[in-house]
């Protein structure tokens, strides 16, 4: 499996591409008058960490619900393990076989709504009934606080 890394950098990162900005645009946006394109490069390779008012300024720039920017920060298999540990304890995420696989559902009306909602709109770009970037747009903007 390939090691990947997630952090609100390339989350920043990807959601600026999926809107075709540069990052000078981005910066611009956001107001940063001295250097822009380098202040976004800073934030997008994780040498700059943005606390809880600029992710949601980079939300509003981006037009994403503030979760979809700011993610855990998951490296490594063994991070998205002990999340999923996490998840069991307060999600109620229950591990079980099907077919000689595993496969992780949720006891809670709540999450299996969430959850049914996205595989319907995955269904829909699945089947070509919409497009990635109508799915990426739903993606990017579930859930999103006003």
């Amino acid at each position: 499996m390939k090691k990947q890394i997630m952090t609100v950098g390339k989350r920043i990162r990807a959601i600026r591409m999926f809107r075709t900005m540069t990052q000078k645009e981005l910066g611009e946006k956001l107001g940063y008058k001295s250097s822009p394109t380098i202040r976004i490069a800073q934030y997008e390779s994780g040498k700059r960490s943005p606390h809880k008012e600029p992710i949601k300024a980079f939300a509003e720039a981006l037009d994403v619900s503030f979760d979809a920017i700011d993610v855990a920060p998951i490296n490594d298999s063994t991070k998205l393990m002990h999340t999923l540990f996490a998840m069991e304890d307060f999600f109620d995420l229950k591990i079980k076989e099907v077919d000689h696989k595993a496969y992780l559902t949720f006891d809670s009306e709540e999450l299996e709504k969430l959850l049914s909602e996205w595989l319907k709109m995955y269904n829909s770009y699945k089947n070509g009934d919409i497009s990635e970037y109508e799915y990426k747009e739903w993606e990017y903007k579930f859930c999103k606080r006003k």
